[in-house]
């Protein structure tokens, strides 16, 4: 297995490039700081290749990994408050609107009591 630690920023599409990787076997790992984590192992060749993880689980407020309790208590706080207001919580933010409501909230219930990829 080949290792690579290190940070990549994703653009606009969340896509990210690797620069010649070395073929061999790959664990990928991608965490957001208000997702689940998602891991996906893929064997690279020596050409291009376009891997897709997929869209990651929203409702980590608390950024630890697991959508639970801690989550729901922190949007709940929130809730009702925008950007500017006593008690906004940039991290209840769910959709990035700049206004913690029931959108938020449905982010977080649709993913509760899952845990990110290790």
């Amino acid at each position: 297995m080949v290792f690579f630690n290190g940070t990549v920023n994703s653009d606009a599409n969340g896509e990210f490039l690797l620069v010649a990787p070395p073929a061999g076997s790959y664990r990928v790992r991608v965490k957001h700081a208000q997702a689940l984590a998602s891991a996906l192992e893929f064997i690279m060749d020596a050409t291009s290749q376009t891997i897709n993880i997929g869209t990651l689980p929203t409702g980590d407020v608390d950024n630890n990994n697991v959508v639970n309790v801690t989550d729901f208590a922190l949007v709940a706080v929130a809730f009702g408050k925008s950007s500017g207001q006593v008690g906004y919580d940039i991290r209840a933010d769910l959709n990035a609107d700049a206004v913690i409501n029931i959108t938020d909230f449905s982010f977080l219930a649709l993913n509760f009591g899952q845990a990110g990829a290790p």
